[in-house]
């Protein structure tokens, strides 16, 4: 038996700051994942397991597709955190994306 203290199995004592981050905590649905998206835009995002980074560890990512955005409007995606994720405006703040586009589609 063991116990779960303070999201330990995600990373350990708030080791992580992004809530189910190799997208595995529900293999329907991208869980503690949302889409952000301006008045008039529109998109969707899915779990998707088609081309994996690798075959091992990360064989699921997060998919958005944007369907539909003008001049100043905006699709995203949105991570619950743990109790939130604090940002600041520092010169120590880092985020790495890994973006990769259908390569059927032309590019804009």
């Amino acid at each position: 038996m063991t116990e779960e203290i303070n999201h330990s199995y995600d990373g350990g004592l708030y080791a992580e700051l992004i809530q189910n981050r190799i997208f595995k905590d529900d293999p329907n649905v991208p869980a503690h994942w949302s889409l952000v998206r301006s008045d008039g835009a529109t998109g969707s995002i899915a779990l998707d397991t088609r081309d994996p980074v690798n075959t091992t560890a990360l064989t699921t990512s997060l998919r958005l597709d944007i369907t539909a955005v003008g001049p100043n409007q905006r699709v995203g995606v949105a991570n619950d955190g743990f109790w939130g994720i604090p940002v600041s405006a520092t010169p120590d703040t880092t985020a790495r994306f890994t973006p990769r586009r259908r390569m059927d589609l032309p590019a804009r």
